[in-house]
C-alpha cells in the first residue's frame, strides 16, 4: 500500500469505527432505556436502569466496540513498519515489493526494545481517551433522562440519544484524528532517529480546508523537509510540529524518505 494509500484508508478506518460506535450507542441506549421513556417505570427502578447503564453496555458488547481502536493502530503499526522495510530494500538496492529482496532493515529493529512500552502506552492511551469520551456521553444521556424522570415527565429518549450522539460524534471524531495522527507522526520520526533517516516527505490533502501553514509546507516542491528543519518549524499553535504538523486535527504526515529516493523527486538538499 502506497504512503498516500495509507493515511486515506486510517481516516476511513477512524470514521468507521466513529460511526460503529455512534450507531452500536443509538441503538441500544434506545433500547435499555425504553422503559423509561413509555413511563413503564419510576422511581427506584428507574434509577437503577439509569446507574447500571454503562454496565448494561458493556454486556451488550461495547467492550468490544473500543477493542476496535488497537486493531487500528495495530494497522498504522504495521504499514510505519512496512515503510522502514521498503526503505532498507532501496538502501540494499533491491527491487521494492513483496517479493524484492532482503532489506537492510529488519523489522524487528524499527521499534526498539526501548521504544516499544512508550508504543505500547499511546496505544493505550488512543483506547482509554476514547473510552473516556464514550463514557462521558453515557453519563450525559444518564443525566438528561435522570432530569426528566425526577420532574415528573416521560423523557424523550430518542430526541436526547439522537443529540448527545451529534455531539459524541464529533468530540471522537476531532480527539481520535489528532491522536492518532500525532501517534503516526512521534513514532515515525522517533523510529527514523534510531534507524539513521533525517529526510521526510509532507503528505497529505491541499484543499480548502488545509491550514496556511500546512499549505505552505505542501507549495515546497517536493515537500521534503530534513530533522533539523522540522524541529525549526512553528505552526503557530504551541504545538510540536514534529508530532502535530499543523496542529489541532491536522490530516499530514511524515513519511521518511532516503536520500536518492528525494533527489529522484527533484529535491537538491
Amino acid at each position: 500500500m502506497g504512503k498516500r494509500d495509507r493515511l486515506i484508508a486510517s481516516d476511513a478506518e477512524l470514521k468507521f469505527f466513529v460511526s460503529n460506535v455512534k450507531g452500536f450507542l443509538s441503538s441500544n441506549l434506545k433500547k435499555v432505556l425504553r422503559q423509561l421513556e413509555s413511563g413503564e417505570i419510576a422511581g427506584a427502578r428507574a434509577a437503577q436502569v439509569l446507574g447500571s447503564l454503562q454496565s448494561e453496555l458493556e454486556a451488550l458488547g461495547l467492550t468490544k466496540q473500543l477493542d476496535e481502536i488497537k486493531k487500528i493502530y495495530g494497522k498504522d503499526l504495521t504499514a510505519i513498519v512496512d515503510r522502514f522495510e521498503e526503505l532498507g530494500k532501496k538502501q540494499a538496492g533491491v527491487t521494492v515489493g513483496p517479493q524484492g529482496g532482503v532489506s537492510q532493515i529488519k523489522r524487528s529493529d524499527v521499534i526498539s526494545d526501548i521504544n516499544r512500552p512508550m508504543v505500547e502506552t499511546l496505544i493505550k492511551g488512543g483506547f482509554n481517551q476514547a473510552a473516556s469520551l464514550i463514557e462521558s456521553h453515557i453519563g450525559d444521556v444518564r443525566q438528561q433522562v435522570a432530569l426528566s424522570v425526577l420532574s415528573g415527565q416521560k423523557p424523550d429518549v430518542s430526541g436526547i440519544v439522537d443529540d448527545e450522539g451529534e455531539s459524541l460524534d464529533n468530540k471522537l471524531s476531532a480527539e481520535m484524528s489528532t491522536t492518532f495522527a500525532a501517534f503516526h507522526r512521534t513514532v515515525t520520526l522517533t523510529s527514523a532517529e534510531d534507524l539513521g533517516f533525517t529526510l521526510f516527505e509532507y503528505i497529505g490533502p491541499d484543499d480548502q480546508v488545509t491550514r496556511k501553514f500546512c499549505a505552505g509546507l505542501l507549495e515546497r516542491d517536493p515537500p521534503i523537509y530534513s530533522t533539523e528543519e522540522i524541529s525549526k518549524l512553528d505552526n503557530g499553535q504551541g504545538l510540536p510540529v514534529s508530532q502535530f504538523g499543523g496542529g489541532y486535527r491536522c490530516r499530514h504526515i511524515w513519511s521518511p524518505v532516503t536520500e536518492e529516493e528525494a533527489r529522484s523527486l527533484g529535491w537538491k538538499g
